[in-house]
């Protein structure tokens, strides 16, 4: 006898003797249901283990997925970066300019006293 079964049946027994009847049915009752549920179970196994390399390998592709858009992200932060340093390049390019023109005027000014 298989040995859930064995277990399923002592318990049975065991209510029986111990229990009230009002309560004995009601707990009978969900020893049998959760039987069921166990076999069932067991029954849907090999479907399940036909599943679960399916079910592997599209979270390995979900995975692959997330890996991808981080990565785009990343490059996508990568220019913004670039454009930043531009941006505080051009800044210091701008006010080496108007230096410049200063000291342009300053000499112009030197020269005509």
């Amino acid at each position: 006898m298989y040995c859930r079964e064995f277990i399923f049946q002592k318990g049975i027994t065991y209510l029986k003797s111990c229990m009230v009847p009002e309560r004995q049915a009601s707990a009978l009752s969900m020893m049998y249901n959760a039987f069921q549920c166990h076999v069932e179970a067991k029954s849907a196994l090999p479907d399940l283990l036909v599943v679960f390399p399916i079910l592997k390998q599209m979270a390995a592709e979900q995975q692959s997925m997330i890996l991808q858009h981080e990565d785009l992200s990343r490059e996508m932060d990568e220019p913004m970066e670039v454009v930043s340093e531009m941006e505080e390049m051009k800044a210091e390019l701008e006010q080496v300019m108007q230096e410049l023109e200063e000291v342009q005027q300053r000499q112009k000014e030197q020269q005509q006293q």
